[in-house]
């Protein structure tokens, strides 16, 4: 690892830049299993369910 830290000026920037979420969560699934990939239409589906289940747990 070259540069293991980073500067406040970078830090600052990772926190203004916007996050595609379904795209991070296709992105993570694929890292903990390889064999399995999402679309892009899939990862949305996804992620709207959890948010769902998230939502109802709330109710």
């Amino acid at each position: 690892m070259n540069k293991p830290f980073i500067t406040e000026e970078e830090f600052l920037e990772l926190g203004r830049t916007e996050i595609d979420t379904p795209k991070a969560l296709a992105e993570a699934l694929h890292t903990l299993r390889p064999q399995m990939t999402l679309t892009e239409e899939g990862a949305g589906k996804l992620y709207r369910n959890i948010q769902l289940s998230l939502f109802a747990t709330r109710l």
